[in-house]
């Protein structure tokens, strides 16, 4: 819905006076508004008259934000708005204390936001500002530095610019500002030290390594820039946003410098047409036109120079400036700044009072002269438009710009509104519950809510401080493709930033370039602090991630992910059967495997022959058995742990030894009691028959085997994870150490007792040598068995280890006993079948060999004698020690063994 019509105002209620920049001297002209501070007035000896006080209901100014504060400090007390159209301090947004101030332009710190949100895009966290000393620039900075606290950029070096400084002292900050590595440098600087401070850096060799911010003192403007432009290369600047004013383009091209002939009157500085053009003017205000003409066209206005300047040259390459706009008269171009403009509304209808700086024409006396008394209401008077108004009023040389007209229209719309609101829209007047005038409090309520579209095409509105929203034009400072440096538009800023990154230029190369202290820490790594922003990189441990700069450990079973900033669950090791860790146990136990196959069917093959059946077939087939048990074992082990693998491993692992030392026990057990008893006695010792035996083995075993079902019992079998090392886990059997040791014990008795055995019969006639064999077995599976202990329970940390070295202790105390007691057997049956064969009863074989015979050297024990009597074999003459023959039979190896 279109906003209807504000009120116009009509000349006779606007009043201009003179305002100065000197603050205490407006605020005596801010209270000479009113005239005479007393009510009653005597003229010519007559009675006094009461005159009340003419009401003030807003106020419009002032430039300086100093004069603006002192003003805003009387009007608070009276309660009247204050509507500023140039003053940007920071300091005017304490509404604790400027409770009805408000402006049409933003503050300094939207300026010092769009900076911050600048060097953020960016990408520059390490920076250094520069401040001109004063409000604006120190303000500014402050302003700044809060900003980037919030947007984690980091400050290298603040310094200050002071007044009538130095070239040394430009140079010092140059040398300061380099001691960092911030290359980023904000300026809140005005335009001239903006100039010396890049002399600065030509004269430090160091063109074209600050990275620059620039606030709108510097906008875009040529001045600061002008014959140093390799130094200003690549600045980013920023600027209020504002649209050209043609008619000031239009105004500044008609000058032309003044000559001797031009009558110009020195005491009105009023430009005059130009004789010959009347399109052009004659600059006579401005003293320094003439050297700006002679500079910018290469000429001289005497004889001194190569060229005389003649008035026919033109302004070339003219771009109008960023701050123009704001400072453009728009009907005949005076440049000049507007200090202050107040407008009073009085009873019985508005009147408005205008304060100006530096027209010397006395504009309040002739204004006070030409108000006329209104005798009608505000319905029927003559009504003009703002913009007419203030033409008609100032005339041609008043210095009118469009924030001030901003400022009047924000007044003029609140007045507007809460005339309607009160008093009604048909007719349009001044009601008796507004008059005198409206009061402050209420048209402040109404002024914050005011919105509608001001002079340069945008929004005019006010934030709950009473401040106009920012709205900035961003600038580059690039080169050309002519070899020109020029301003170019890359973005703007309006409540947040808008950035083309397409469309900035760098000297060095297409890439940003960097502003930082340290660069970012790879994964894995934190930041060990040596200054605000500055770090050195440590890397955290293999097993820990990083969680706001910290190093966090991963629990077991997890390792740190991709990118290191959480944990991932490990998958479980086991050992791959191609690896060269299962590769070697169980290469050796296929090997081991085919061995004992072939070894058991060689025994069975020659069942029936005398060196199998005085080996004892039936113990031998059970430590056959035994052995292959142990070989087997290796793939059970190295299988990838289940429940039921578990089970087997935990049977199988002390069955297998217990197969193979219980046949071993009972065969040296038999020859240890046979001859300890056929020294004491001529009876046969019980329980030597091949069935008792294999019953005495069997039993031993069993006591295995109980106890492993009882194990498994009482701990069921299952699987688990274990984590040796911090980023390993390894899928085991859910086995504990004591339980493990303690299965292996009745092996460790049972090995033990072999030994002992082996050990005793170490002596028994070398004929009956099967007892040396044992005795080798034995001696060999105690050094592996005390060799593999320390060196499974002694690599708790390596689970490679430990199950490879379980495998191979079974495997070599497998390949001991099947190579040193059926090695010798074998190899005899298949190779010297001719020692296979019984002896005859001459006590030879009929053929050229001898008959393989195990025979007893010594003297032979009566008990002996008794168990061989019935031998088949052919006797054979024993000498005693006085060496007579003895007709006493000897036995063959296999009757000794059978009896």
């Amino acid at each position: 819905m279109a906003r209807p019509k504000i009120m116009s105002i009509e000349q006779e209620d606007v009043i201009l006076l003179q305002a100065a920049e000197n603050p205490e001297l407006s605020t005596k002209r801010l209270s000479a508004m009113t005239g005479d501070m007393s009510e009653y007035k005597c003229q010519s000896g007559k009675p006094p008259v009461y005159v009340p006080h003419k009401p003030v209901t807003a106020v419009i100014g002032a430039s300086f934000s100093v004069v603006s504060i002192m003003v805003a400090n009387i009007l608070r007390l009276f309660k009247i708005p204050q509507i500023s159209y140039a003053s940007t301090s920071t300091e005017l947004s304490d509404k604790s204390r400027f409770e009805y101030f408000s402006r049409v332009v933003p503050p300094d710190n939207f300026q010092a936001q769009a900076m911050v949100e600048i060097v953020k895009e960016l990408g520059w966290k390490y920076v250094s500002t520069v401040a001109v000393e004063g409000d604006y620039g120190e303000r500014g900075i402050a302003s700044f530095i809060s900003h980037s606290s919030e947007a984690n950029i980091c400050i290298a070096v603040t310094e200050k610019i002071q007044r009538n400084s130095k070239i040394e002292d430009f140079d010092r900050i140059i040398e300061r500002l380099l001691q960092k590595p911030a290359r980023a440098v904000v300026l809140f600087v005005d335009e001239d030290n903006t100039r010396k401070l890049l002399k600065a850096t030509i004269r430090a060799n160091r063109t074209g390594y600050f990275l620059w911010i620039g606030s709108d003192s510097w906008g875009a403007k040529v001045h600061p820039v002008r014959d140093q432009e390799s130094a200003a290369a690549g600045a980013i600047t920023i600027l209020p946003h504002r649209n050209a004013i043609k008619e000031f383009d239009e105004y500044y091209l008609s000058l032309r410098p003044r000559f001797e002939a031009d009558p110009c009157n020195s005491s009105s500085e009023i430009n005059i047409s130009h004789k010959k053009n009347s399109s052009l003017v004659v600059n006579c205000r401005n003293a320094w036109f003439r050297e700006f003409w002679s500079q910018h066209n290469n000429c001289s206005f005497n004889n001194s120079g190569s060229r005389r300047c003649k008035g026919n040259e033109t302004i070339g390459e003219y771009e109008q400036e960023g701050l123009v706009p704001f400072v453009d008269d728009q009907s005949k171009g005076n440049v000049s700044v507007v200090n202050q403009q107040f407008y009073r509304f009085e009873d019985p209808k508005p009147r408005v009072t205008l304060l100006k700086r530096g027209v010397k024409r006395p504009v309040a006396s002739k204004l006070a002269t030409e108000v006329l008394p209104l005798e009608h209401g505000i319905s029927e008077a003559k009504l003009k438009d703002v913009d007419s108004l203030l033409k008609e009023l100032v005339g041609d040389n008043w210095p009118f710009d469009d924030k001030c007209v901003d400022a009047v229209y924000a007044a003029a719309h609140a007045v507007h509104d809460i005339i309607i609101d009160v008093c009604g829209e048909q007719p349009f007047y001044l009601c008796d519950k507004l008059k005198p005038a409206p009061t402050g409090t209420q048209l402040l309520k109404y002024l914050r809510n005011v919105s509608f579209i001001g002079r340069q095409k945008t929004e005019v509105r006010f934030n709950n401080d009473g401040d106009a929203f920012g709205h900035y034009n961003i600038y580059q400072y690039q080169l050309h493709e002519e070899s020109k440096y020029d301003y170019r538009q890359i973005g703007s800023w309006k409540e947040r930033l808008y950035l083309n990154i397409g469309s900035l230029s760098w000297k060095e190369s297409n890439d940003i370039p960097k502003s930082i202290c340290s660069e970012d820490c790879p994964s894995g790594h934190i930041r060990n602090y040596q200054d605000q922003c500055c770090w050195a990189c440590v890397a955290c441990r293999e097993d820990s991630y990083v969680f706001n700069d910290t190093c966090k450990s991963c629990k077991p079973g997890w390792a740190p992910n991709k990118n290191i900033d959480g944990c991932d669950k490990l998958q479980a090791q086991v050992i791959d059967w191609l690896s060269p860790w299962a590769l070697v146990p169980l290469v050796f136990s296929s090997f081991g495997i085919i061995c004992c196959i072939f070894t058991t069917c060689v025994f069975i093959r020659y069942n029936k022959t005398p060196v199998i059946m005085a080996s004892g077939r039936e113990l031998c087939y059970v430590l056959l058995s035994g052995v292959m048990c142990c070989y087997s074992m290796s793939f059970v082990i190295l299988a990838k742990p289940t429940v039921e693998t578990c089970a087997v491993m935990r049977v199988g692992l002390g069955l297998c030894l217990s197969i193979c030392y219980s046949a071993i026990f009972t065969k040296t057990n038999r020859i240890s009691r046979i001859f300890n008893r056929g020294v004491k006695s001529i009876k046969r010792p019980l329980y030597t028959s091949p069935i008792s035996q294999v019953a005495i083995a069997l039993g031993i075993v069993s006591i295995q085997l109980i106890g492993a079902i009882v194990w498994l019992i009482i701990e069921r079998p299952d699987v688990r994870e274990i984590h040796p090392h911090p980023l390993t886990a390894v899928l085991t059997c859910r086995v504990s150490t004591f339980s493990l040791i303690m299965s292996l014990i009745y092996n460790m008795i049972l090995i033990t007792l072999c030994t002992w055995y082996a050990f005793k019969t170490r002596k028994i006639p070398e004929n009956f040598n099967e007892a040396k064999y044992i005795g080798f077995t034995m001696y060999s599976t105690c050094i592996v068995w005390l060799a593999f202990l320390p060196i499974y329970f002694g690599t708790n940390n390596d689970y490679k280890i430990q199950i490879v070295s379980m495998c191979m202790c079974l495997n070599i105390s497998a390949t001991v006993a099947l190579g040193c007691l059926f090695t010798p057997k074998v190899y005899l049956v298949i190779f010297q079948p001719y020692k296979n064969v019984r002896q005859g009863g001459n006590g030879n074989q009929g053929q050229d060999r001898p008959a393989y015979s195990m025979r007893f050297t010594a003297p032979r024990s009566q008990t002996m004698q008794s168990m061989t009597s019935n031998s088949r074999s052919s006797p054979k003459p024993l000498r005693h020690s006085n060496g007579d023959p003895n007709p006493q039979p000897s036995p063959s190896v296999e009757e000794s063994s059978l009896s």
